[in-house]
């Protein structure tokens, strides 16, 4: 695969907060549960896109199965569950 040519997925951000991208799994940030969001594939990062806007930019992991998880993209949800009656 040539690294100079954009690859684009889509990726449906999961109830825990995480995208599956060619066998591999990362955490968002939990604001984006439920979205659909572009992903563009670049040799070193994944860009997240939602429309026009570029959400948030990742590291690019290799090989497959394996998962980058950021506690930080979890933690605001969790605090706000705590907090409702």
């Amino acid at each position: 695969m040539r690294f100079d040519a954009l690859v684009k997925l889509t990726a449906t951000v999961s109830s825990s907060s995480t995208i599956q991208v060619r066998a591999n799994m990362s955490s968002v940030h939990s604001r984006l549960i439920g979205q659909t969001l572009q992903v563009v594939l670049r040799q070193a990062e994944l860009e997240l896109r939602r429309g026009t806007q570029l959400v948030d930019t990742l590291p690019r992991l290799c090989g497959r199965r394996q998962a980058a998880i950021n506690h930080r993209h979890a933690i605001e949800s969790l605090v706000r569950r705590r907090s409702r009656p």
